[in-house]
């Protein structure tokens, strides 16, 4: 293996990394999002059921 191929597979382990993390990140956003919203809706406070209009 040629030192090129060798930066070619770390750089590319790097962005499949990378990728992978914010994968994981975005997942985490969008299940806490579901969770907030799951509990607004549940609140007394929420008559109408629209967003952001009480």
């Amino acid at each position: 293996m040629t030192p090129d191929d060798e930066q070619e597979r770390l750089r590319w382990a790097r962005a499949l990394t990378t990728t992978g993390w914010l994968f994981v990140l975005a997942y985490v956003g969008f299940i806490m999002w579901q969770v907030r919203r799951a509990f607004l809706i549940t609140e007394s406070s929420f008559e109408d059921g629209l967003w952001w209009q009480r």
